[in-house]
């Protein structure tokens, strides 16, 4: 997308999607990057919550506890 577009408009379609979030995942070392810092930063302003995950195994535990959350929810329906 960066290719295509200048840096500071392909950001703002990113935050824009982001206000239609309820939660956002960091992954690796996002605090590197300019734009998931400014996420990050939207994030807080707005409420949304986040999860900060540095490893492949911490986003494997994630999902795998997201699904089995949402099983639980499906069955006790």
């Amino acid at each position: 997308m960066y290719d295509d577009v200048e840096y500071y408009k392909g950001l703002s379609f990113c935050t824009d999607l982001l206000k239609h979030c309820d939660m956002m995942l960091l992954l690796g070392n996002w605090e590197e990057s300019t734009g998931c810092t400014k996420e990050k930063e939207m994030c807080d302003e707005l409420n949304i919550s986040y999860i900060e995950i540095k490893t492949v195994q911490q986003l494997k535990d994630y999902i795998k506890q997201s699904l089995c959350e949402d099983m639980l929810k499906i069955c006790n329906k």
